[in-house]
């Protein structure tokens, strides 16, 4: 696997396997949205980090 192929996915892809994971609203990422959760996959066992980013976005309305 690249950094490519792991970088900017919509859920965490393992580096050694490519598994996806799909149970990654279950990680400890700390307090705030954004944070790494470093673990085990579930596919090979091999063990890895994965930073979460959050984008936020607004709309508004006049009411």
């Amino acid at each position: 696997m690249t950094d490519q192929d792991t970088a900017l996915t919509p859920q965490p892809v393992c580096p050694h396997c490519g598994h996806k994971e799909r149970d990654a609203w279950e990680w400890n990422f700390g307090n705030l949205l954004e944070g790494s959760h470093r673990g085990d996959c579930n596919s090979c066992g091999e063990t890895f980090t994965t930073e979460r980013e959050v984008s936020v976005y607004y709309t508004t309305k006049a009411s």
